[in-house]
């Protein structure tokens, strides 16, 4: 409730957002000695903080999901085996940080987020090529030997399996807009991570295999054990081959009935933000003055005062506060516009908002509604509803008529439009005829005006690094009426000076203060947020209200917001998905020499999107733009292990002469532990990100 200077440090370009917020924490906490008595320095806002603690959690899970797989790695291959595996992480994250830094890639959450994603996948060629050099010296041959076969035997389908997990993640690439902007870090440190592992499992990991095992060779492996499971994976895989039509049906079937779930599950763009701050937006009537805005702020202050679990708010009467989330731009100057940022001691801002939000709503003469921050690019509000028509006061009256409407539907908040209410503005009127006449141009005429009005910069001081724009203009107090305006002169073209009002009549009438078109026509866009229920709800009940609204002739409506926008975003994420199987497929054929083979593998996609969206409905997450992101990305990781296992029924057809069905059951018992471990890896590696990467990144 106390009077206060706000000031918004900003960091330049691309310095480091951490470091540029130690430093002004530094000079406030010695700005606080030095203040007068009754004078405090506090900080409302403090992005570096965010940053710190969001990199911390990445950074935790990274290392967390790391152990995990060296963990797994060791009690099922063996403590020495594990350990030659695990190298690949540290050296391909190594290397994917040195192409990240060479490539100017930001070490962001999205680009860390890339690297937990790529963790389990690391071991994988090392894995492969680790199992199979220990499976020839099982069968007794010489340690080099032993060495070099066993990674030549592999080097095809652990290049080809690198090569389709990469092609996965290469058409997120080519994502557009705001959703590309944001999320191309990630394919890239995915990218370069994958390159490094494969680099690393055909020359550290032999390597190391040879220097290693030479001094300390790998003990037995528990052959009972082993053979329990691999005869019990045997005895499935034999059922499935007498009954491949059952097997294919009930496959498919389970599909089928995943993908009648989404429903379900429900849509949702971005989720929430996991931050315990947020805004309360107050609107007031057009005609409002800055007055009657201060007096309903102070009723708003009142009821914050009077709740617990509240650290601080700061309240921006006439424009919105400064930036103070990656996603949320300031809103403009208005008289008739407050924005309270409200801290909370902890706990969740959005049920907390929601439990404030009656309260809020009993406070008459304005339109109080809170905002709690949601994660991903900068977006529009995430329900619209636009109108397009001729008439501005027609298009008016059918925004008014929208906003009553939808008022009453659950869960719909903060309802208003881009035209908002009428306010005085002046209009000249130019005597086109007269100003020839007397050798006045428009160019000189609107030159004036706005140099009386806003000033122009004539030149620059250089203080320094910065430069300062040097503004003239006329004094504010001479231009502070109409009657003002009218005894400005103007230039003429023969060297002369003419008062406005030879020319052009100065007035004043009521007028919109935004006029937007769409496709050349006029519009006017009713908006509003969601609360308590998904944004897609919200808006399958507003087009349920609106469709049967009556609209003139010449005047149309559509619906925007986050359906929109979940729809573009996903038609470029389908192209991005259609492209990776086109890659995958020719890599697939040029691998196996086979149109057929390839359309095998990728048939077990659809299993894979099967399990996605079983975990989703186990967890409770919606399928939003981050789950389709993980279904793209995956795709590549889902059909190394057909990879591996077609690869080899080949060789053992092709090199020992096996029928299909004995090579194909050769193939899964030789290969069973390399494909069961790259699963459980990738699984764990990306289980703690599963458990706490929160809203954004756990889908």
């Amino acid at each position: 409730g106390e009077p206060a200077l706000l000031l918004t440090v900003v960091k330049r370009g691309s310095t480091n957002t951490v470091a540029v917020a130690d430093r002004v924490r530094f000079t406030v906490d010695r700005l606080r000695r030095e203040l007068p008595p009754g004078l405090q320095a506090r900080l409302i806002s403090d992005r570096g903080l965010d940053v710190s603690d969001l990199l911390a959690t990445l950074g935790w899970n990274a290392l967390g999901g790391g152990l995990i797989v060296i963990l797994m790695v060791s009690i099922f291959l063996g403590t020495r085996q594990g350990l030659v595996v695990s190298v690949s992480i540290p050296l391909a994250v190594l290397i994917a940080l040195t192409l990240m830094r060479l490539t100017g890639v930001d070490l962001n959450q999205v680009s860390i987020f890339g690297l937990v994603l790529a963790m389990g996948m690391l071991v994988d060629s090392g894995l492969v090529v680790v199992e199979n050099i220990g499976r020839h010296v099982e069968l007794g041959r010489g340690l080099k030997d032993a060495v070099i076969t066993g990674v030549d035997e592999v080097k095809l389908p652990v290049l080809a399996s690198t090569l389709t997990t990469i092609a996965a993640f290469v058409p997120l690439l080519m994502l557009q807009g705001n959703l590309g902007a944001f999320m191309t870090a990630m394919p890239l440190a995915v990218i370069y991570a994958l390159s490094g592992s494969l680099l690393v499992a055909f020359t550290v990991i032999p390597l190391l295999c040879y220097t290693l095992w030479r001094r300390f060779p790998p003990p037995p492996e528990d052959a009972e054990q082993k053979s329990r499971a691999l005869d019990t994976y045997t005895e499935i895989v034999k059922w499935a081959l007498r009954n491949r039509w059952m097997t294919l049906i009930l496959a498919f079937a389970v599909f089928g009935l995943s993908l009648m779930t989404i429903p379900v599950l429900g849509l949702q763009l971005f989720p929430k933000a996991e931050k315990s701050l947020f805004l309360v937006n107050i609107r007031l009537p057009g005609e409002a003055n800055i007055s009657a805005t201060s007096l309903i702020s102070e009723r708003v202050e009142e009821v914050l005062a009077a709740e617990t679990g509240i650290r601080d708010f700061t309240v921006n009467i006439g424009k919105g506060s400064p930036m103070i989330y990656y996603n949320v731009e300031p809103e403009r100057e208005r008289t008739n516009f407050a924005q309270v940022l409200v801290n909370l001691e902890g706990g969740n801002a959005d049920e907390f908002a929601s439990e404030l939000a009656p309260k809020l709503q009993r406070i008459a003469g304005a339109t109080v509604v809170p905002k709690v921050l949601e994660q991903g690019p900068v977006g529009g509000a995430a329900i619209q509803v636009r109108v397009t028509g001729p008439d501005l006061n027609v298009l008016s009256g059918l925004a008014q008529g929208i906003q009553g409407s939808i008022a009453d539907v659950p869960g719909i908040a903060d309802i208003r439009d881009t035209l908002g209410d009428t306010t005085p503005r002046l209009v000249i009127d130019v005597d086109r005829r007269q100003a020839a006449l007397l050798g006045v141009d428009s160019f000189s005429l609107s030159r004036t005006v706005l140099m009386a009005l806003n000033g122009e910069v004539a030149t620059h001081y250089r203080g320094g690094d910065d430069e300062i724009p040097v503004v003239v203009r006329l004094d504010r107090r001479s231009v502070a009426e109409t009657s003002s305006l009218e005894r400005l002169y103007l230039p003429s073209n023969e060297g002369t000076v003419l008062p406005l009002t030879e020319l052009a009549t100065v007035r004043e009438q009521q007028g919109f203060t935004t006029i937007l078109h769409r496709d050349g026509r006029r519009l006017v866009t009713v908006e509003a947020d969601a609360s308590g229920r998904l944004a897609d709800d919200v808006l399958s009940d507003v087009r349920m209200r609106l469709s049967d609204f009556d609209l003139p002739e010449g005047y149309s409506l559509a619906f925007g917001g986050e359906e929109e926008e979940r729809r573009a975003s996903f038609a470029g994420l389908w192209e991005a998905l259609l492209l990776a199987f086109l890659l995958i497929y020719a890599l697939l054929a040029i691998q196996f020499n086979s149109f057929v083979q390839p359309i095998v593998i990728l048939l077990t996609v659809p299993l894979g999107l099967t399990g996605a969206i079983v975990g989703l409905l186990i967890t409770g997450n919606p399928f939003g733009l981050m789950a389709f992101i993980g279904v793209v990305s995956l795709t590549g990781i889902i059909i190394n292990d057909s990879i591996v296992l077609t690869d080899f029924a080949n060789y053992l057809q092709r090199v020992e002469g096996q029928r299909r069905l004995e090579a194909l059951l050769g193939a899964g018992r030789l290969r069973f532990r390399p494909v069961v471990l790259t699963s459980i890896t990738t699984i764990g590696g990306l289980t703690p990100l599963a458990i706490w990467g929160g809203t954004l990144w756990s889908p």
